[in-house]
């Protein structure tokens, strides 16, 4: 823009033009700066929930930023399985001088004990008393003075155990020492059983995901499986889809609806049914992850217990780094340095145009276009919505050198340029 150009716009036009650029460029730095700071804390921010509900045209293209936008691979045992024994080993590696203990404890914690077994402490075992003959993978080891089992131990089977002695309110001081024996051995015998009964995070999920008949289903193939659920051959069941199966079935016939229209238009009714159809599904992905995100929290959480303060100073270790995480670094980077870039007024056209590039995409991923659902929220727009009108601020302020007027661009071209003149 030449001087004589510049003389047009009036002292005002470019004080409030200069102001607009900090404006929109001081949104654009504290919005960076809240999400960065939130990735320190306990609900670091994240794109995913936009990403994953996008709509229009272009609904593929962000979701597929995201990774498992519809969560499937958390339904999925062996892959959320793989997924946190990825956690332990990184975690393992990043805090090395763990002690062998709690590396213990942290694997128990996850996989259940090695070998397969489950102990308390027991001085003597009560005269006349032979667990083995009872239970075979029940046993006594004097030499330890334990109590041990090789199988997780049933209710029945602590009754049954529990009645292989006597024990007296009220016994005579003759009766003393083999009755202490006696209250010794149901003690054990107890506390066994209730040890039994934690079950290690990937048989809570196995059994989530594999034998829970509402969520997995029931098929029933083999022999084997028969025996499990001899309460549902020969009927309906014996073939019944579980929870899992009918939320995949129900993301396929959603994507199918949207698709036709998307291609062929469809009357208001249609569009609110399918944002309908859309809330129920995530309701449902809500029901079945919930306790497998719950399940990854508490891992995490029982693994920085063990830390000490200045361990924890170095930072936790993500679950695992995916293309969400990489979506969401972009955005947080790209808005820290695009609303720095237009505060400075340093090359403030090149920055204002990708501000308007960036505020473009958040446009397309919800467009308020004819046909397409509207978006979640109070706000109601056909075609302009706030982020076009944000990207037309931000296209004039590319068309104009408001850096030049007041900002590091203007200190460039007065002091640096002119003393090379």
């Amino acid at each position: 823009m030449s001087a004589s150009q510049i003389r047009k716009v009036t002292f005002f036009a470019c004080l409030f033009l200069v102001i607009l650029r900090v404006a929109i460029g001081w949104q654009f730095l504290y919005e960076g700066m809240y999400k960065y700071k939130s990735q320190f804390t306990g609900k670091p921010w994240s794109a995913a929930g936009y990403l994953k509900n996008a709509k229009g045209p272009f609904r593929d293209h962000y979701r597929s930023l995201v990774h498992d936008p519809d969560d499937l691979e958390k339904l999925d045992y062996d892959k959320v399985a793989a997924m946190w024994d990825d956690w332990e080993k990184r975690f393992v590696a990043k805090h090395s001088d763990l002690s062998d203990g709690d590396k213990k404890k942290l694997h128990v914690f996850l996989n259940g004990p090695e070998p397969q077994q489950w102990t308390r402490n027991l001085a003597e075992l009560p005269p006349g008393v032979d667990v083995t003959a009872t239970y075979k993978f029940v046993t006594y080891d004097p030499e330890k003075k334990r109590l041990v089992t090789t199988r997780r131990l049933l209710p029945r089977e602590v009754n049954k155990l529990l009645a292989l002695v006597e024990v007296k309110e009220d016994p005579t001081e003759e009766e003393k020492p083999a009755n202490d024996l006696a209250k010794a051995y149901q003690k054990s015998v107890k506390e066994l059983g209730l040890v039994c009964s934690r079950l290690s995070l990937k048989e809570q999920l196995e059994v989530s995901l594999l034998w829970d008949k509402d969520r997995a289903g029931v098929t029933i193939t083999e022999e084997n499986q028969k025996k499990l659920y001899p309460d549902v051959v020969g009927t309906l069941d014996e073939h019944r889809p579980g929870d899992i199966e009918l939320y995949r079935h129900a993301l396929a016939r959603y994507e199918e609806k949207l698709k036709n229209v998307t291609e062929n238009g469809a009357p208001d009714f249609a569009q609110e049914h399918l944002s309908k159809q859309w809330t129920e599904l995530q309701q449902k992905r809500g029901e079945l992850v919930g306790p497998v995100n719950a399940w990854t929290a508490e891992l995490i959480r029982y693994g920085e217990e063990m830390l000490t303060p200045e361990q924890l100073t170095s930072g936790g270790v993500p679950m695992q780094v995916t293309k969400t995480d990489v979506t969401n670094q972009r955005t947080i980077w790209a808005l820290l340095i695009l609303g720095a870039l237009l505060i400075l007024g340093l090359f403030s056209r090149v920055s204002a145009f990708g501000a308007a590039l960036l505020l473009l995409s958040f446009y397309f991923a919800m467009p308020p276009l004819p046909g397409v659902p509207p978006a979640p929220g109070p706000e109601h727009s056909l075609i302009v919505n706030k982020n076009l009108i944000e990207v037309i601020a931000c296209l004039a302020l590319a068309s104009l050198p408001t850096g030049r007027w007041f900002g590091v661009d203007g200190f460039f071209r007065r002091v640096i340029l002119r003393k090379k003149d």
